[in-house]
């Protein structure tokens, strides 16, 4: 649990361009995106390799690599993988560079330039 749980934010679509959900697990979202049809989104999930010694309320890994894998299954939700910053070159497994936050993909996704 953290300081947000349970908190409600009133989003009005005519003043949100993007919404870029940062987390370390996207499990509790996963039932709820059809709620998000009307919006424009992107998931930024961080994978990390630390226990609960020094994340307390990190779900186990293997729970967010399974809701990341179901997130990631493409085409039903248009979603494609990329790094944030790393240098590795992934492209031989599908897996693209960005930046975490990315105007050049914001811009795609909302389907207009952005004036970064």
């Amino acid at each position: 649990m953290d300081a947000f749980d349970n908190e409600s934010v009133i989003v009005f679509k005519d003043v949100i361009n993007c919404i870029v959900f940062w987390t370390k697990d996207p499990t509790n979202i996963l039932e709820r995106l059809d709620e998000l049809r009307n919006y424009k989104y992107y998931f930024q999930i961080t994978i990390i390799p630390y226990d609960k010694n020094i994340e307390r309320y990190v779900r186990n890994k293997d729970v967010t690599i399974k809701s990341f894998k179901k997130l990631s299954q493409g085409k039903h939700y248009n979603i494609n993988i990329n790094t944030c910053s790393e240098e590795i070159d992934l492209s031989s497994i599908g897996i693209g560079h960005a930046k975490c936050i990315d105007y050049r993909l914001v811009s795609k996704i909302v389907g207009q330039q952005s004036k970064n």
